[in-house]
């Protein structure tokens, strides 16, 4: 008997009460927070908070997210280049590979390059191993697939998944380093802190995965990123787009559909009504 569990992310009832959470008018190109270069100007309009099932992309935004661990976004976003080469585009089965010598390696690059912290390189190259493995036992239908496993994490109501617009209180990508085990980071940046299916997924990575650097703070910043949860906040221009996006990928995910599969689904779904 197969082992695999579906991933479920079954959809909110609709009610008659306008939701606290529903978008409002916005002024053109309005933002939730405040880029302070063009090319995170993009990271946000493009990346942050849209729906994210690639496993490449996601191995990406999973290793920037343990990689800014008690230090700024600003700081990481500047090394995101070097990052990118370090780990070989985030191609994770090569990843997967490196040995010792080559965190070794890593750990000899020149300043102002990539984060030289043993434990976070050391976390990378691990993380990467146990989605090679989650991707070999998905293939084999004895498992769920990374993407699967993260988007059956997706929260189920509104006040968890996303923000309403009393609890905005600042400029998510925070500029003041924190201690890595604390949650003032969160709470100085936008007022969110870890839910109960935060820490249930933390707890999965961590515990059932074995992935390295998944506390509930890290795992929460990730979930942002990748569009469990729709963080920008209901006058951001963005807001409708993702959620639109997110919608579509929890009904085809509440089909029983595979992650991998949403967009190929999305595309013979449109050609069935021509």
């Amino acid at each position: 008997m197969s082992r695999k569990r579906k991933a479920s992310c079954e959809l909110p009832r609709k009610r008659g009460k306008p939701s606290q959470y529903a978008p409002v008018p916005s002024a053109t190109n309005k933002r939730c927070w405040s880029p302070e270069s063009t090319s995170m100007e993009q990271y946000h309009d493009d990346t942050w908070g849209r729906p994210e099932i690639n496993t490449s992309r996601l191995f990406e935004s999973q290793t920037l997210q343990l990689m800014q661990c008690g230090l700024t976004w600003k700081l990481v976003w500047s090394r995101r280049e070097h990052l990118k080469k370090a780990f070989r585009s985030y191609k994770y089965t090569e990843v997967a590979k490196f040995t010792k010598n080559d965190v070794d390696k890593l750990m000899q690059w020149p300043d102002q390059t990539i984060i030289r912290h043993r434990g976070k390189l050391e976390a990378v190259v691990n993380n990467a191993k146990q989605i090679v493995k989650m991707e070999s036992a998905a293939a084999l239908d004895r498992g769920l697939s990374f993407a699967d496993l993260l988007w059956s994490f997706c929260p189920k109501n509104d006040k968890e998944r996303l923000k309403s617009a009393l609890s905005i209180t600042g400029n998510h990508m925070r500029s003041k380093t924190v201690s890595s085990g604390s949650y003032a980071s969160r709470e100085v940046s936008d007022g969110v802190h870890p839910t109960m299916t935060v820490c249930r997924l933390s707890h999965e990575l961590k515990v059932k995965y074995r992935f390295k650097f998944m506390g509930p703070t890290v795992v929460l910043s990730f979930m942002q990123a990748i569009g469990l949860m729709n963080h920008h906040s209901n006058d951001c221009f963005v807001f409708q787009r993702n959620e639109e996006e997110i919608t579509a990928l929890r009904k085809h995910l509440s089909l029983g559909r595979s992650a991998k599969d949403w967009k190929s689904q999305e595309i013979k779904d449109d050609l069935g009504k021509e």
